[in-house]
């Protein structure tokens, strides 16, 4: 076993050998010591660390429904140096920007993209990376309105168009997609979630009720589009198995979200689809890459009220401790955005007011989410960006915003979250259309900071200051049976006299792809008693004694 002890300038390899899967490191000792005091702050250094973007939506008369719903990026080591670096999303053909890369050298982020290989100018929604062809960097998969492009990477961040050999173009509106290993043979599989039929040239406009004000056309006004599943045969290529799969014998969703999580803790693979105005869907993978939608079922197709909600986000976390997953979608205004407890993987429940998020969330339009623990005191969080599809709102509801403030809510022991935005820096005071979100510890410090994208607007990276006072453990993990990137993996940990679970997972948010390294806060404890993680191949293995405060890459044992 491989265990590799990483921080933002200093990388060192230890080579253990164990005779069975436990592996002791270090000393428990003492197990607390006192923190300071005071809440983390998050500052926004897009501009003052080089992220300088600004998206471009292709805004026209016609009112066009993509034009409103696009911006997705991904905090990816595209380098293998061991830092994130930023893939942004372009949504216009006429700007000229197009797609940009910035590599983080350590100190900024310097504006790679021409010769890259990724600067297209399309009509750009999501993406998502992953090691598909197991050889050791990430590639990238990007959604848009129109065909969607593969690229791999060639190790050292340049990256080759191979959507056509690799059959994977699927000429639906896609907006999110993940890579999910469906039918356990190491090789990671492709789930892209689409969402409308919807074509330009026969497109109708859409105006208020009873009023010539032009407005994007409400989802209902088109059908729902079937979503697709590629296999990955090994060998760089793909084949379609929507049909043999199971996902195609539903009816059409209109599919915004997408994440791949283990729904009911039984060591394979499920697809959790946010679906706009229409039921959500919860395919239940049997390991062998065929599924069957439990959405209903299982409680999560409607609300808690029975009404099909304007699904966009998707977070996915142990908010309450528990040891399974629970799961959290956002919605429309007037809507609220949706907590559905998992209930030991028997089924979810939807307990939004009782975890007081009902209120804080209703009056406005959620996209991009995510639970993380931004103060590692060892209690998921949550994160929400907001912002509205029509930018005339105030033309017919002076009362509502196009730009609308995002939300921090600090969870805890008691089940329930508090909004802490306007204690948490001045972005939280702003008003933005805000639209992906995706987290990662982009410095190296310890604490998780959030990447944000706009609809016609900036990118933003707010850093998060004061979050390392506490302790914390991050996990990076390196498959060798299972996929490369371990994904699938669940790890458990015991720190404190309390138990945690994370799951590696692919998807989530909106149209954006996060870090790929499990990250638990501590609180006071200065290391965790036992760590055990489940591989995708079904393979366990277990750690003891486990220092907080760094970064361990843990390598599945065992060949491929």
């Amino acid at each position: 076993m491989l265990l590799t002890l990483a921080g933002s300038k200093i990388r060192a390899r230890l080579a253990v050998l164990a005779a069975s899967t436990l592996l002791f490191v270090g000393a428990c000792g003492s197990d607390v010591e006192p923190v300071p005091t005071g809440p983390p702050r998050f500052t926004e250094v897009a501009s003052a660390w080089g992220l300088s973007f600004l998206h471009g939506r292709g805004a026209t008369a016609a009112k066009h429904v993509y034009e409103t719903m696009g911006g997705g990026a991904a905090l990816v080591d595209v380098d293998a140096d061991g830092d994130l670096d930023v893939f942004v999303v372009d949504g216009t053909t006429g700007s000229g920007r197009g797609n940009r890369l910035f590599r983080n050298d350590g100190e900024r982020f310097v504006d790679v993209t021409e010769g890259s290989g990724l600067q297209r100018a399309a009509i750009g929604m999501g993406c998502v990376a992953s090691d598909f062809d197991n050889d050791g960097d990430q590639d990238l998969y990007v959604c848009e309105y129109g065909e969607n492009r593969l690229y791999r990477n060639d190790g050292t961040g340049h990256f080759e168009d191979v959507t056509e050999a690799a059959g994977v173009v699927d000429p639906r509106w896609s907006v999110s997609a993940a890579f999910v290993d469906v039918d356990e043979d190491g090789w990671l599989d492709l789930y892209v979630a689409n969402y409308l039929e919807y074509d330009v040239a026969t497109a109708q406009p859409c105006f208020v009720q009873g009023r010539l004000i032009p407005i994007h056309c409400p989802p209902k006004e088109y059908s729902g589009a079937h979503d697709s599943l590629f296999r990955n045969r090994g060998d760089g290529s793909f084949e379609d198995i929507s049909e043999a799969s199971g996902i195609r014998a539903v009816t059409p969703g209109k599919g915004l979200g997408l994440v791949a999580l283990d729904a009911n803790d039984d060591g394979h693979a499920d697809l959790y689809v946010a679906n706009d105005s229409v039921a959500n869907l919860l395919f239940e993978g049997d390991g062998n890459g065929r599924f069957i939608d439990r959405s209903a079922e299982l409680g999560v197709a409607l609300s808690g009220e029975g009404n099909a909600e304007a699904g966009m986000g998707i977070a996915v976390g142990d908010y309450d401790a528990d040891g399974d997953l629970d799961l959290f979608v956002t919605n429309f205004m007037n809507e609220t955005n949706t907590l559905y407890r998992n209930e030991d993987g028997r089924g979810f429940q939807d307990v939004t007011v009782a975890a007081s998020l009902s209120g804080v969330s209703r009056p406005f339009v959620g996209f991009g989410t995510f639970f993380f623990d931004y103060d590692n005191d060892g209690w998921l969080d949550l994160f929400v960006t907001n912002g509205h599809v029509d930018d005339n709102i105030a033309d017919y509801w002076p009362a509502i915003t196009y730009a609308e403030p995002d939300l921090l809510l600090r969870g805890g022991a008691e089940g329930r979250f508090t909004n802490v935005s306007l204690e948490s820096g001045d972005y939280f005071s702003q008003k933005r259309v805000g639209r992906g979100a995706s987290v990662g510890d982009i410095d190296g410090d310890g604490d998780l900071d959030v990447l944000v994208t706009h609809s016609g607007d900036r990118l933003v990276l707010l850093r998060n200051d004061g979050g390392s006072r506490r302790h914390y453990l991050r996990v990076k993990l390196k498959g060798t049976t299972s996929n490369r990137d371990g994904l699938g993996a669940r790890v458990s940990i015991e720190s404190g006299g309390r138990r945690q679970i994370r799951e590696l997972i692919s998807g989530g948010s909106y149209a954006c792809d996060s870090e790929r390294v499990l990250h638990f806060g501590l609180g006071d404890a200065k290391s965790v008693e036992r760590l055990e993680i489940r591989w995708p191949s079904g393979h366990r293995q277990f750690l003891e004694g486990v220092k907080a405060d760094q970064t361990l890459e843990i390598v599945e044992d065992g060949e491929r």
